[in-house]
């Protein structure tokens, strides 16, 4: 025997037990939205505007977070006033923005900088000679130095030239004629033919692999070499991945136009920015990026970027790209300096912070204009003569 009283009110509490979902999913979507603009409004603007002069070639940041190494280009005013050597190294404290400590050595273009994992030594790749008479006089050959940047002390110099890394132990480096020990110089893994200026290299988190983007082509042995030529050769770079211990290649990604790149730090993704490959529309006014499985080369996802007012631009390509430390977001930069956050798993473009956009043009517009602390919590950036620091917390 059926009791429409005791029906009625299951029915009514189930209408209220409903209500009630229906007011926390709209609480927990308020929540995704709040914590969403709450991260939107921490990274539109830099926490810090650091004003160099001249312009910033490349950014490096210390493990803990708490020092800012850039590599500079300097005016043709200050190369005419310091004899020669006015590319200076700035070190900077994170904090306060102060200049903690110039390296000098360079006359034109520190072009790269790494810092080991211990924080305490820094190299960087520059000119160190130029005949000041005539802009167009023929430099001198590259020169790669390190410091104990505390006591402003160099440890040795060589010739070399950039791109530069270190490894994770802080035992080897990596440079544009391939792998050598930091602390004896020796060549250990040479790449035939060297890498070009505007290339990139960089060790996995483990140090098992690194990876390098280089123009494959075949020596007389079968050998896979990567040639130094111009940049009418650019169409053919790829990004190529050797393990460390036995030079064998681990992968050789068969996409071209590759400017940069990252790797995860679990190993197992890959995420490259280069421009549409031949045929496909945008040219330089738009910018492919790929998150791609290292094991088995599968793409996880394309994305392309086009290129709106008022970051226009016929040298507007990506040219950097970083990895968050925790995986989630990945963080792109093109010739104008523009930031883009991506969702890491999707690619979908969370946010561009606001910043002026200042083209470093040219074939000297290398990667290495990002980089994130390893705890994730701060992000450092290039644009033009500034350094901009932001505050990543939120992104964890």
């Amino acid at each position: 025997m059926s009791i429409p009283g005791r029906t009625r009110g299951n029915f009514r509490l189930s209408r209220k037990l409903l209500l009630r979902l229906m007011a926390a999913a709209a609480v927990v979507v308020l929540l995704g939205f709040s914590l969403r603009a709450s991260l939107v409004h921490r990274m539109m603007l830099p926490r810090l505007i650091l004003n160099q002069g001249g312009s910033v070639i490349a950014v490096a940041i210390s493990p803990d977070g708490k020092t800012i190494f850039s590599g500079s280009d300097p005016t043709h005013d200050a190369m005419r006033s310091r004899n020669n050597k006015a590319a200076d190294v700035f070190v900077w404290d994170a904090a306060s923005g102060k200049v903690l400590h110039t390296l000098h050595e360079f006359y034109w273009r520190s072009n790269a900088v790494a810092i080991s994992s211990d924080g305490r030594q820094v190299i960087a790749a520059g000119y160190v000679d130029r005949d000041a008479a005539s802009q167009s006089s023929k430099m001198t050959p590259n020169k790669i130095v390190a410091w104990d940047w505390q006591s402003e002390q160099k440890i040795w110099t060589i010739d070399g030239d950039m791109p530069l890394t270190f490894s994770p132990n802080g035992r080897l480096i990596g440079c544009a004629d391939g792998i050598r020990e930091f602390g004896t110089n020796k060549l250990v893994i040479k790449i035939p033919g060297g890498l070009q200026p505007d290339s990139q290299i960089e060790f996995s988190t483990d140090g098992t692999f690194f990876g390098f983007i280089g123009r494959p082509t075949l020596n007389k042995s079968g050998f896979m070499e990567s040639g130094t030529g111009g940049r009418s050769s650019y169409s053919t770079t790829r990004l190529h991945l050797w393990r460390t211990d036995t030079v064998k290649e681990v992968k050789d990604f068969p996409f071209t136009r590759i400017r940069a790149f990252d790797i995860a730090r679990n190993g197992l993704w890959v995420v490259t920015v280069g421009d549409p490959p031949d045929g496909m529309t945008g040219g330089t006014d738009g910018g492919i990026v790929r998150r791609v499985d290292i094991k088995s080369g599968v793409v996880a996802w394309t994305r392309k970027r086009s290129y709106n007012a008022p970051d226009h631009d016929p040298d507007a390509a990506l040219n950097s790209v970083v990895i968050s430390p925790n995986g989630k977001y990945i963080v792109t930069q093109s010739l104008s300096n523009q930031l883009i956050v991506l969702n890491a798993a999707t690619g979908r473009e969370l946010f561009r912070p606001l910043q002026s956009q200042t083209n470093i043009g040219g074939a000297w517009a290398i990667s290495g204009g990002i980089a994130f602390s390893s705890d994730g919590k701060t992000l450092v950036s290039r644009c033009g003569p500034q350094l901009l620091v932001w505050d990543t917390s939120r992104l964890q």
